[in-house]
């Protein structure tokens, strides 16, 4: 056989080799575009899917995620409503390692919870009541039954960023509306999305585990484990070097101080009077205890 023959026959072999490689992230791929576009995809709210299984209350927790972060969903949900075309290009980059595809269904769960994330604060900036039956629209038949997962994924977030808790308007009820995990006045009113002050429970909190003085450094490395950044301006919370050191101090809940005698100086976080007196610190306690192994790991790291 010429030369010339056995080469296209080689890089045939190879094409076909990476083909059946990446079939099954292209199955994945291939039925999410299909359901996103198809306008009678089934799903609980059209009667073509069983919601029984979760209509009785909150989904109970589900198996913890693989690969799934706060920070992959902070980013996923930053980046939510800004198009198609990117993520839509990324769908057709075929991975010819299976490890790769289950990465990449991690990847469309971590999607499907930012999408959650960005319909709870929509509903929430317009003053309407947040249905599951939209989040479980938003999940699609592929993903339902991961729906607990996700859920809880963004349950948790929305409790440990922004300090605010999904709850049921009644036991059994499709409708859920968020309150403040700390009583938190002011925190509860609709019209310009998340409150700014939600971040104070992770702010107390830490400061609260180091005796009521914790030095900034370590409030930094807290934030920026669970994808808040000095140097990026965040998307709910806008400067949020301003808004802790600034805004908060300002409004007495915290207070921000050079640490006597030091030498070059070295700043650090105290709870402020209003702190004291407004926050409701048996449900401090409990945020503190619900999310102790994240806000102790951080704030005693390189102490």
């Amino acid at each position: 056989m010429p030369r010339g023959q056995k080469s296209k026959q080689r890089a045939r072999e190879r094409r076909r080799q990476a083909q059946h490689g990446s079939q099954s992230l292209q199955d994945v791929q291939a039925t999410e575009i299909q359901e996103e576009e198809s306008p009678s995809c089934s799903s609980p709210a059209s009667g073509n899917a069983d919601p029984s299984s979760s209509a009785a209350g909150p989904p109970q927790k589900g198996p913890g995620p693989t690969s799934t972060t706060l920070v992959d969903v902070a980013a996923s949900a930053r980046a939510s409503g800004k198009g198609t075309k990117s993520r839509e290009k990324s769908r057709l980059t075929p991975f010819p390692d299976p490890i790769f595809s289950n990465f990449a269904r991690e990847e469309l769960v971590m999607n499907k919870t930012g999408k959650v994330l960005q319909y709870i604060q929509d509903r929430y900036k317009l003053n309407k009541p947040i249905r599951k039956r939209d989040m479980l629209k938003i999940v699609r038949r592929m993903f339902q039954e991961r729906f607990p997962e996700i859920f809880h994924l963004a349950c948790e977030h929305l409790h440990l960023l922004y300090g605010l808790e999904l709850k049921e308007d009644n036991p059994g009820s499709d409708h859920y509306g968020l309150v403040s995990v700390i009583d938190l006045p002011n925190s509860e009113n609709p019209g310009s999305g998340f409150p700014k002050n939600g971040i104070l429970p992770c702010i107390l909190g830490i400061v609260s585990l180091n005796k009521y003085s914790c030095p900034e450094e370590k409030i930094w490395r807290f934030l920026n484990s669970i994808g808040i950044f000095e140097e990026i301006e965040h998307f709910i919370f806008g400067d949020v070097r301003k808004l802790i050191t600034q805004d908060l101090v300002q409004e007495k809940y915290v207070e921000y101080r050079q640490v006597p005698g030091s030498d070059p100086p070295r700043y650090e976080f105290l709870w402020g009077p209003r702190a004291y007196s407004e926050i409701n610190l048996v449900k401090l306690q409990q945020f503190v205890t619900k999310h102790l192994s994240i806000l102790k790991s951080d704030s005693e790291s390189q102490s």
